[in-house]
């Protein structure tokens, strides 16, 4: 992420959104301990669009739990607003079923996918 690109995807393991945002500011200060804790937030605010958190459920099974965007930076924190959360209903041969559920916060970067001619379906994001 550091090197430019407009585009990437990389994983961490963490028990909550702000749990993996600690992470990320952890490893910058680790890679480059002069730089301000309070600058790292910023960068990764301003670098990290989604947070998909994947989650193990009683049933053994993994389901992506939630997904949520980083909107911001506000104070000394990132902004953080759950688009989708997944929404248990019910079990089936012991198994947890489910599925994502829109919250109907629209993302502040739905303007960008637009552009890119990428189609989407018209409810996506329950608005």
């Amino acid at each position: 992420m550091n090197k430019g690109y407009v585009r990437g995807m990389t994983s961490l393991q963490a028990q909550s959104f702000r749990d993996a945002l600690v992470r990320l500011e952890k490893m910058a200060i680790q890679d480059n301990l002069a730089v301000p804790s309070l600058k790292i937030r910023k960068m990764i605010a301003s670098t990290i669009d989604l947070i998909v958190q994947q989650t193990k459920l009683q049933d053994g099974s993994w389901k992506v739990a939630n997904v949520t965007e980083v909107q911001g930076f506000d104070g000394e924190l990132q902004t953080l607003a759950d688009i989708f959360v997944f929404e248990q209903q019910g079990l089936e041969h012991g198994k947890i079923m489910g599925r994502l559920k829109p919250t109907g916060k629209r993302p502040t970067f739905l303007e960008r996918i637009k552009a890119t001619s990428v189609p989407l379906p018209p409810n996506l994001f329950g608005f």
